[in-house]
């Protein structure tokens, strides 16, 4: 029988890169913004896209529209700001900033003043019950230009499990399981506040 056919292989983690990004840009909607598992422009997903999209060279994501994206994702900002819940505004404030758009004036609300409103200087943390949400808020922080309290920063440390590793909620039961995606995001959130790989918490996740 003839022989199948194989892909041609990735030569490069540059090459591999580029073809992921002209797949992104094929996802996008002409709205701007980028969709749910029905279709349907998701306020989410569209924030969590531009937030990668923002950390790349201004010449690799010139396909895609910024402006675009921040209009299609403001009719959200009423309702995430209804629920008063640090996790939906700090996604918010993740997509504003990341399409160049001011977090203190988003569709003439002020999305970082209500961010802050969830914040707890007795415990450091910025949700009372989602270690997850608490970094996508210190994120959102970081993201803006705000100063982010040593709280909640050293908030984090506290909620480390004794492995090493973080779980998505915030307990203090020795039975808590930690898993790899909040343990990453936990890393990606002390690298962007300028921790160092010496820290121990990064040391004892890595370990």
């Amino acid at each position: 029988p003839a022989a199948t056919a194989q892909p041609a292989p990735f030569t490069s983690a540059d090459n591999v890169r580029a073809r992921a990004l002209v797949w992104l840009s094929e996802q996008e909607l002409p709205s701007g913004g980028f969709a749910d598992s029905q279709g349907l422009i998701s306020p989410n997903n569209t924030s969590s896209v531009w937030q990668l999209l923002s950390t790349l060279p201004a010449s690799e994501v010139s396909d895609f529209h910024a402006q675009a994206a921040l209009t299609a994702m403001q009719p959200a900002f009423e309702p995430w700001l209804a629920a008063r819940d640090s996790g939906p505004l700090a996604r918010a404030v993740l997509g504003v900033t990341a399409t160049g758009g001011d977090p203190h004036q988003a569709a003439g609300l002020d999305l970082l003043a209500e961010l802050w409103a969830n914040y707890d200087a007795q415990t450091g943390f910025f949700h009372p019950e989602s270690f997850f949400r608490h970094l996508l808020s210190v994120q959102a922080l970081i993201a803006s230009g705000e100063t982010v309290p040593e709280a909640a920063l050293a908030a984090m440390g506290h909620a480390q499990i004794a492995d090493g590793s973080w779980s998505w909620r915030i307990s203090t039961d020795s039975a808590t399981v930690g898993d790899v995606d909040t343990t990453a995001q936990a890393l990606i959130t002390l690298a962007a506040a300028g921790v160092g790989a010496d820290d121990s918490r990064v040391q004892a996740a890595l370990g």
